[in-house]
C-alpha cells in the first residue's frame, strides 16, 4: 500500500471519528 493511500485512509478515518464524537457531544449539549 502506497503512502498516499495510507494517508487518505488515515484522513477519512480521522474525519469519521470527528463526526462520531461531535454526534455524541451534541445530545449532551442539548441536555445541558
Amino acid at each position: 500500500m502506497s503512502d498516499l493511500v495510507r494517508n487518505i485512509i488515515r484522513f477519512v478515518f480521522f474525519l469519521l471519528v470527528q463526526v462520531y464524537v461531535l454526534d455524541q457531544i451534541r445530545p449532551l449539549h442539548h441536555l445541558v
